[in-house]
Protein backbone atom coordinates (compact mmCIF):
# COMPACT_ATOMS: atom_id res chain seq x y z
CA UNK A 1 0.00 0.00 0.00
CA UNK A 2 1.55 3.61 -0.82
CA UNK A 3 0.90 6.28 1.45
CA UNK A 4 0.30 10.06 0.59
CA UNK A 5 3.78 11.46 0.21
CA UNK A 6 3.55 14.75 2.81
CA UNK A 7 3.77 18.13 1.21
CA UNK A 8 5.86 21.01 1.93
CA UNK A 9 4.35 24.43 2.44
CA UNK A 10 6.04 27.94 1.56
CA UNK A 11 5.16 31.52 0.04
CA UNK A 12 6.41 30.75 -3.14
CA UNK A 13 7.21 27.98 -5.87
CA UNK A 14 5.86 24.92 -5.67
CA UNK A 15 4.91 24.81 -2.13
CA UNK A 16 2.95 27.91 -2.32
CA UNK A 17 0.32 25.69 -4.20
CA UNK A 18 -0.54 24.04 -1.03
CA UNK A 19 -1.77 27.28 0.64
CA UNK A 20 -3.28 28.66 -2.66
CA UNK A 21 -5.07 25.51 -2.14
CA UNK A 22 -6.49 25.35 0.85
CA UNK A 23 -7.31 29.30 0.78
CA UNK A 24 -9.81 28.12 -2.04
CA UNK A 25 -11.06 25.39 -0.05
CA UNK A 26 -11.69 27.63 2.98
CA UNK A 27 -13.62 29.95 0.60
CA UNK A 28 -15.33 28.06 -1.40
CA UNK A 29 -16.38 25.99 2.21
CA UNK A 30 -15.04 22.31 1.29
CA UNK A 31 -14.25 21.16 4.85
CA UNK A 32 -13.53 17.62 3.92
CA UNK A 33 -10.97 18.90 0.79
CA UNK A 34 -9.56 21.27 3.66
CA UNK A 35 -9.41 18.82 6.55
CA UNK A 36 -7.49 16.33 3.14
CA UNK A 37 -5.29 19.51 2.87
CA UNK A 38 -4.29 19.64 6.56
CA UNK A 39 -3.55 15.68 6.98
CA UNK A 40 -1.17 16.44 3.85
CA UNK A 41 0.27 19.69 4.66
CA UNK A 42 0.40 20.00 8.49
CA UNK A 43 2.33 22.63 8.47
CA UNK A 44 -0.69 24.72 6.71
CA UNK A 45 -1.35 25.21 10.42
CA UNK A 46 1.50 27.38 11.38
CA UNK A 47 0.03 30.73 12.42
CA UNK A 48 1.71 32.47 9.02
CA UNK A 49 -0.35 30.36 6.69
CA UNK A 50 -3.25 29.36 8.80
CA UNK A 51 -4.22 33.70 8.76
CA UNK A 52 -4.13 33.32 5.33
CA UNK A 53 -6.91 30.12 5.04
CA UNK A 54 -8.58 31.67 7.89
CA UNK A 55 -8.55 35.43 5.71
CA UNK A 56 -9.98 33.28 2.92
CA UNK A 57 -12.98 32.14 5.47
CA UNK A 58 -14.09 34.44 7.18
CA UNK A 59 -15.18 37.21 4.75
CA UNK A 60 -16.94 34.28 2.86
CA UNK A 61 -19.03 33.40 5.66
CA UNK A 62 -17.70 30.10 5.98
CA UNK A 63 -18.49 29.63 9.63
CA UNK A 64 -17.80 25.99 9.81
CA UNK A 65 -13.74 26.19 8.19
CA UNK A 66 -13.29 28.64 10.65
CA UNK A 67 -14.78 26.59 13.54
CA UNK A 68 -12.99 23.96 12.38
CA UNK A 69 -9.64 26.25 11.77
CA UNK A 70 -9.83 27.40 15.60
CA UNK A 71 -10.35 23.92 17.17
CA UNK A 72 -6.67 22.87 15.36
CA UNK A 73 -5.26 25.75 16.76
CA UNK A 74 -5.57 28.48 14.20
CA UNK A 75 -5.54 32.12 16.05
CA UNK A 76 -8.67 33.58 16.16
CA UNK A 77 -6.54 37.39 15.78
CA UNK A 78 -3.94 36.65 13.57
CA UNK A 79 -3.93 39.18 10.68
CA UNK A 80 -3.43 38.93 6.78
CA UNK A 81 -3.06 41.40 3.93
CA UNK A 82 -6.50 42.22 1.79
CA UNK A 83 -5.80 41.77 -1.62
CA UNK A 84 -5.29 44.62 -3.48
CA UNK A 85 -8.67 44.93 -5.34
CA UNK A 86 -10.10 45.83 -1.50
CA UNK A 87 -7.21 48.40 -0.48
CA UNK A 88 -5.99 49.86 -3.87
CA UNK A 89 -2.54 49.67 -5.29
CA UNK A 90 -0.83 52.17 -2.63
CA UNK A 91 -1.62 49.80 0.14
CA UNK A 92 -0.50 46.40 -1.53
CA UNK A 93 0.18 43.96 0.98
CA UNK A 94 0.57 46.33 3.72
CA UNK A 95 -3.13 46.64 5.39
CA UNK A 96 -3.75 43.45 6.94
CA UNK A 97 -6.58 43.11 9.11
CA UNK A 98 -8.30 40.20 11.59
CA UNK A 99 -10.21 37.66 11.33
CA UNK A 100 -13.02 39.46 13.08
CA UNK A 101 -12.24 42.44 10.94
CA UNK A 102 -12.55 40.32 7.71
CA UNK A 103 -15.81 39.35 8.95
CA UNK A 104 -17.37 42.46 9.78
CA UNK A 105 -16.56 43.83 6.71
CA UNK A 106 -18.41 41.29 4.59
CA UNK A 107 -21.17 41.57 7.52
CA UNK A 108 -20.48 37.67 8.39
CA UNK A 109 -22.66 38.28 11.55
CA UNK A 110 -21.88 34.20 12.24
CA UNK A 111 -18.74 33.92 11.90
CA UNK A 112 -18.11 37.24 13.93
CA UNK A 113 -19.86 36.06 16.53
CA UNK A 114 -17.85 32.49 16.54
CA UNK A 115 -14.70 34.66 16.17
CA UNK A 116 -15.80 36.69 19.71
CA UNK A 117 -16.30 33.87 21.39
CA UNK A 118 -13.47 32.08 20.77
CA UNK A 119 -11.30 35.46 22.27
CA UNK A 120 -11.02 37.81 19.37
CA UNK A 121 -10.23 41.35 20.14
CA UNK A 122 -10.71 44.62 19.25
CA UNK A 123 -8.24 46.77 17.99
CA UNK A 124 -7.41 50.36 16.91
CA UNK A 125 -6.70 48.96 13.14
CA UNK A 126 -10.10 47.62 12.71
CA UNK A 127 -11.95 49.98 13.82
CA UNK A 128 -10.36 52.92 12.37
CA UNK A 129 -10.52 50.59 8.89
CA UNK A 130 -14.34 49.91 9.06
CA UNK A 131 -15.02 53.51 10.37
CA UNK A 132 -16.47 52.12 13.85
CA UNK A 133 -16.18 55.76 14.99
CA UNK A 134 -17.85 55.18 18.60
CA UNK A 135 -15.01 52.14 19.56
CA UNK A 136 -12.28 54.25 17.57
CA UNK A 137 -13.02 57.49 19.87
CA UNK A 138 -12.75 55.31 23.02
CA UNK A 139 -10.02 53.37 22.32
CA UNK A 140 -8.38 57.19 21.45
CA UNK A 141 -9.82 59.23 24.54
CA UNK A 142 -8.07 56.16 26.79
CA UNK A 143 -4.62 56.09 24.76
CA UNK A 144 -4.38 58.87 22.09
CA UNK A 145 -0.69 57.27 21.85
CA UNK A 146 -2.97 54.47 19.24
CA UNK A 147 -3.61 57.14 16.45
CA UNK A 148 -0.28 57.03 15.78
CA UNK A 149 0.53 52.81 16.44
CA UNK A 150 2.90 51.00 14.18
CA UNK A 151 0.74 47.73 13.11
CA UNK A 152 3.18 45.13 14.41
CA UNK A 153 1.60 42.66 11.83
CA UNK A 154 4.15 44.96 9.35
CA UNK A 155 7.46 44.75 10.91
CA UNK A 156 9.43 47.19 7.98
CA UNK A 157 6.70 49.58 6.99
CA UNK A 158 4.78 52.22 9.88
CA UNK A 159 1.33 51.28 8.79
CA UNK A 160 -1.08 52.88 11.44
CA UNK A 161 -4.72 53.58 12.21
CA UNK A 162 -4.35 56.72 9.58
CA UNK A 163 -3.26 54.22 6.73
CA UNK A 164 -6.25 51.84 7.67
CA UNK A 165 -8.95 54.83 7.87
CA UNK A 166 -7.54 56.14 4.25
CA UNK A 167 -7.79 52.27 2.62
CA UNK A 168 -11.11 51.97 4.09
CA UNK A 169 -12.47 54.86 2.64
CA UNK A 170 -13.31 55.86 5.96
CA UNK A 171 -13.00 59.99 5.92
CA UNK A 172 -14.47 60.60 9.48
CA UNK A 173 -12.70 58.18 11.09
CA UNK A 174 -9.74 59.40 9.33
CA UNK A 175 -9.93 62.97 10.94
CA UNK A 176 -10.67 61.93 14.17
CA UNK A 177 -7.39 59.85 14.41
CA UNK A 178 -5.45 63.27 12.86
CA UNK A 179 -7.48 65.24 15.47
CA UNK A 180 -5.30 63.04 18.21
CA UNK A 181 -1.71 63.74 15.91
CA UNK A 182 0.84 66.75 16.65
CA UNK A 183 0.88 68.55 13.50
CA UNK A 184 2.96 67.90 11.11
CA UNK A 185 2.31 64.47 10.43
CA UNK A 186 4.57 62.04 10.31
CA UNK A 187 5.34 60.28 6.74
CA UNK A 188 1.68 60.05 5.35
CA UNK A 189 2.61 59.87 1.68
CA UNK A 190 1.54 56.45 1.42
CA UNK A 191 -1.75 57.26 2.90
CA UNK A 192 -2.17 60.41 0.76
CA UNK A 193 -1.12 58.09 -2.25
CA UNK A 194 -3.93 55.70 -1.23
CA UNK A 195 -6.63 58.96 -1.14
CA UNK A 196 -5.68 59.99 -4.81
CA UNK A 197 -6.24 56.43 -5.34
CA UNK A 198 -9.49 56.31 -4.20
CA UNK A 199 -10.25 59.87 -5.64
CA UNK A 200 -11.41 61.28 -2.23
CA UNK A 201 -10.90 65.12 -2.01
CA UNK A 202 -11.93 64.63 1.72
CA UNK A 203 -9.47 62.64 2.43
CA UNK A 204 -6.48 64.13 0.47
CA UNK A 205 -7.60 67.44 1.94
CA UNK A 206 -7.30 66.13 5.34
CA UNK A 207 -3.77 65.03 4.63
CA UNK A 208 -2.27 68.10 3.36
CA UNK A 209 -4.04 70.12 6.34
CA UNK A 210 -1.77 67.59 8.44
CA UNK A 211 1.38 68.28 6.71
CA UNK A 212 1.49 65.17 4.30
CA UNK A 213 3.77 66.14 1.43
CA UNK A 214 2.31 66.56 -2.15
CA UNK A 215 5.23 66.67 -3.95
CA UNK A 216 6.02 63.50 -3.17
CA UNK A 217 2.47 61.62 -4.39
CA UNK A 218 4.40 60.38 -7.56
CA UNK A 219 2.57 59.02 -10.51
CA UNK A 220 -1.43 57.87 -10.30
CA UNK A 221 -4.11 58.25 -11.93
CA UNK A 222 -5.04 61.59 -9.91
CA UNK A 223 -3.80 63.16 -12.84
CA UNK A 224 -7.30 62.58 -14.27
CA UNK A 225 -9.55 64.10 -11.78
CA UNK A 226 -11.19 66.84 -11.83
CA UNK A 227 -10.68 68.04 -8.29
CA UNK A 228 -7.95 66.15 -7.12
CA UNK A 229 -5.49 66.84 -9.79
CA UNK A 230 -5.98 70.99 -9.39
CA UNK A 231 -5.21 70.18 -5.63
CA UNK A 232 -2.65 68.65 -5.65
CA UNK A 233 -0.58 70.29 -8.19
CA UNK A 234 -1.59 73.50 -6.24
CA UNK A 235 0.34 71.95 -3.30
CA UNK A 236 3.13 70.80 -5.82
CA UNK A 237 2.17 67.41 -7.04
CA UNK A 238 3.83 66.62 -10.28
CA UNK A 239 5.54 63.58 -12.58
CA UNK A 240 9.19 63.60 -12.12
CA UNK A 241 11.43 63.21 -15.11
CA UNK A 242 12.49 59.86 -13.68
CA UNK A 243 10.66 57.99 -16.42
CA UNK A 244 8.35 56.18 -14.08
CA UNK A 245 5.29 57.17 -15.79
CA UNK A 246 5.87 54.97 -18.61
CA UNK A 247 5.86 51.56 -16.47
CA UNK A 248 2.17 53.08 -14.94
CA UNK A 249 0.79 53.94 -18.28
CA UNK A 250 1.97 51.47 -21.27
CA UNK A 251 -0.43 48.91 -22.96
CA UNK A 252 -0.39 45.26 -22.48
CA UNK A 253 1.80 46.03 -19.32
CA UNK A 254 -0.02 44.16 -16.54
CA UNK A 255 -3.30 43.85 -18.45
CA UNK A 256 -3.35 47.54 -18.96
CA UNK A 257 -5.48 48.51 -22.44
CA UNK A 258 -4.33 51.74 -24.65
CA UNK A 259 -5.64 54.88 -22.76
CA UNK A 260 -4.42 58.00 -24.03
CA UNK A 261 -6.33 60.73 -22.01
CA UNK A 262 -4.51 59.20 -19.55
CA UNK A 263 -0.87 59.60 -20.84
CA UNK A 264 -2.10 63.19 -21.97
CA UNK A 265 -2.52 64.21 -18.33
CA UNK A 266 0.05 62.78 -17.00
CA UNK A 267 2.15 65.13 -20.17
CA UNK A 268 0.03 68.04 -18.42
CA UNK A 269 1.29 67.53 -14.93
CA UNK A 270 4.93 67.48 -16.10
CA UNK A 271 6.06 64.18 -17.62
CA UNK A 272 7.75 64.27 -21.32
CA UNK A 273 7.67 62.86 -24.16
CA UNK A 274 11.86 62.54 -24.17
CA UNK A 275 11.89 60.98 -20.64
CA UNK A 276 13.65 57.04 -20.31
CA UNK A 277 12.22 54.85 -17.89
CA UNK A 278 15.66 54.91 -15.07
CA UNK A 279 14.61 51.80 -13.04
CA UNK A 280 11.58 50.51 -11.25
CA UNK A 281 9.28 52.52 -8.88
CA UNK A 282 9.59 51.32 -5.37
CA UNK A 283 6.83 53.52 -3.78
CA UNK A 284 4.79 50.61 -4.14
CA UNK A 285 6.95 48.36 -2.25
CA UNK A 286 6.23 46.21 0.43
CA UNK A 287 7.93 44.93 3.56
CA UNK A 288 8.31 41.79 5.27
CA UNK A 289 5.46 41.03 7.88
CA UNK A 290 5.36 39.79 11.50
CA UNK A 291 2.33 36.77 11.67
CA UNK A 292 3.90 34.75 14.24
CA UNK A 293 2.14 36.98 17.26
CA UNK A 294 -1.74 37.79 17.34
CA UNK A 295 -2.32 41.71 17.05
CA UNK A 296 -2.53 43.21 20.82
CA UNK A 297 -2.57 46.44 19.82
CA UNK A 298 -6.24 48.09 21.43
CA UNK A 299 -8.00 48.20 24.09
Amino acid sequence: MSWPVPQDVAWCGVGARAVTRAADLARRGDIAGLEAALALAPDLLRPTYAAAIMQAAAPAGRTEVAAMLLDNGAGADHPFYLPVGVTGSAFERVIFVTPLCAARFKRRAAVEALLLAAGAREDVFTAAFLGDLTLLARMLADDPGLAQAADPAVDVLDITPVEHAVAGGQADALRLVLDHIAHPLPGGVRALRGAAAQGSVAMAELLMAHGADATQIGVGRWVLHPELAPLLAGRGAAIDSSGSWIGASCTGNQGRKDDPDYVRALLRHGARATDRRGGDDLSGATGVRNLLAPRSVGP
